[in-house]
């Protein structure tokens, strides 16, 4: 179950990102994934995907 402190968290996240990001930007909410697992995690799917970016071997070794 979420606490009421993690929905506060990601309506303040979503809010920020209506406010802020241009009609054409990517937003989270229109985020597809093959898989879909049912993950109890604070993070956006964005912020999920670029972490995974940023850990790959191709990433590290382009750094």
């Amino acid at each position: 179950m979420k606490s009421e402190l993690e929905e506060k968290i990601k309506s303040y996240i979503a809010k920020r990102e209506k406010d802020y990001l241009s009609e054409f930007a990517y937003k989270n909410e229109d985020g597809l994934r093959r898989k879909q697992k049912n993950i109890e995690d604070i993070r956006t799917k964005c912020s999920r995907d670029a972490d995974r970016i940023a850990h790959t071997c191709a990433y590290s070794s382009y750094l």
